[in-house]
């Protein structure tokens, strides 16, 4: 037979099942705007109602319900959605990095403006097509050398500034990795505290979030990989080798790689072994390093390794002033040494514009010298001026690229986060609905308490007051 207290019981339950749906729906009102926060509902259940099914059991119709209580507490997560995000943010994190670091080598190359490469390469082009109409002029020979030194110049200073952009690469790819090793030496340390309150039957919510944000932020520099444990932890991976692994977090290097000492390699801490990165940050910054800028940078090098080879051979088959054979006009042998030779610094008149002895009014040399710049030397029969055109022309197509790509991924992933805010955001006029909900609860079952113990009261002490 059930007590007289059974109805307190019922209502006791009843009250601290809704203080706990209180308390939770104020943990989602207070975390409303928290980075990573993932809304939490309380699930009731109906308790073990009376009396269980035996041979002893009292005779009564039915089975008494016995009241409510919190069955779990649950974060509101879906794992499809997650996944999406962080392969989006993979891609956004490479596309990001190109973006930006191609926004860089446009400013370089300076095009099109008046103080970059292609402007010092026309007006030394055109300082020699006035050379060659006044030749005995020392005010022409004056203008080539100052266009000649000024294209040098340029030559050496973009050249070397696509350079301090590769040492500026490598060493955001050494930041890069340490804010990876960061990552996953707190993602393990979580591991750990989610391990430890799951073995004991708890939920860790709170943790997990957490987790989950850190994931995201690693999923942005690097390609990662997820497995869940039955235990609650999260085995991370990248290029198939673990990076957590339970409490444990096997972390990168950046080390000296072994073709190019001046460059960092990514390798993983423990074995040496290097990582093949194929996405995020760092795969965009490695790229860029190693190909994109390395590239453009080729091409100006080879540009004017082909300038001084051919406008030398070319000076060398006229007339100076004097009457003499022409000798080298640049020095150097390619962007990162070029330079006026000094003889013609030091003297103009040995510039060779004439094609015979003995004329100084001959400038038909300085017109085959201007005339260079159309004559197919470069790869693919290009003249000077169509390759760096080309060169140019791909510059802007890669930027664009770069740009669209990371407008579409931005696009995307706000499409994304929508849905993740639908599936896990907190709203907060649902959450005071709930609150009000749970209140009334909570004052229903204060009412119930109240209801017994005059019951009970009147069991006690008024059953028998008329005797």
């Amino acid at each position: 037979m059930r007590s007289a207290f059974f109805g307190i019981e019922i209502g006791r339950r009843a009250l601290f099942t809704h203080q706990r749906a209180l308390d939770v729906t104020g943990h989602n009102i207070a975390n409303a705007n928290t980075p990573g926060y993932s809304r939490q509902v309380v699930r009731l259940t109906e308790t073990t109602p009376f009396a269980p099914p035996s041979f002893s059991r009292p005779k009564m119709p039915g089975m008494i319900g016995t009241g409510v209580t919190v069955s779990s507490i649950e974060r509101m997560k879906n794992e499809f959605i997650e996944d999406r995000l962080r392969a989006e943010l993979q891609s956004l994190g490479r596309w990001e990095t190109r973006r930006d670091i191609l926004a860089e080598v446009e400013m370089i190359m300076a095009e099109p403006s008046e103080s970059g490469l292609r402007s010092a390469l026309d007006a030394f082009w055109t300082s020699l097509e006035d050379l060659a109409v006044h030749p005995d002029q020392a005010s022409a020979r004056s203008l080539v050398k100052q266009r000649a030194i000024a294209l040098a110049d340029a030559f050496r200073h973009t050249y070397d500034q696509l350079g301090q952009l590769q040492d500026s690469i490598n060493k955001s790819v050494a930041v890069k990795v340490d804010e990876v090793n960061q990552i996953v030496t707190q993602i393990a340390k979580l591991n750990d505290q989610i391990m430890t309150a799951t073995a004991a039957g708890l939920q860790p919510n709170d943790l997990k979030d957490q987790r989950d944000l850190l994931i995201q932020n690693l999923s942005k520099l690097v390609d990662v990989g997820l497995v869940e444990g039955q235990r609650g932890d999260i085995t991370v991976s990248v290029a198939g080798m673990l990076l957590v692994d339970g409490n444990e977090a096997r972390t990168l290097a950046a080390v000296p790689d072994p073709l190019n000492s001046n460059y960092y390699e990514v390798q993983f801490a423990s074995t040496g072994i290097p990582v093949q990165i194929s996405s995020g940050e760092l795969r965009g910054l490695l790229e860029m390093r190693d190909t994109v800028v390395a590239g453009y940078k080729t091409q100006v090098n080879a540009l004017a390794a082909e300038v001084i080879t051919q406008f030398n051979v070319q000076h060398q088959a006229g007339f100076d002033l004097n009457g003499n054979p022409g000798g080298l006009f640049f020095s150097g042998t390619d962007a990162t040494d070029m330079g006026l030779d000094p003889a013609i610094a030091a003297d103009v008149s040995l510039i060779a514009a004439a094609q015979v002895a003995g004329a100084p009014g001959d400038g038909r040399n300085a017109t085959a010298l201007a005339n260079l710049k159309k004559q197919p030397f470069m790869v693919g029969g290009m003249s000077f001026d169509t390759y760096f055109q080309s060169l140019i022309a791909q510059l802007g197509v890669d930027s664009q690229a770069a740009d669209v790509q990371t407008k579409n991924q931005e696009a995307l992933l706000g499409h994304l986060e929508q849905q993740q805010q639908a599936a896990s955001g907190v709203s907060l006029d649902e959450e005071l609905m709930n609150l009000v909900r749970f209140q009334h609860g909570y004052n229903a079952a204060a009412r119930v308490v109240s209801v017994m113990d005059e019951v009970i009261d009147t069991i006690i002490n008024r059953l028998g007051a008329g005797r």
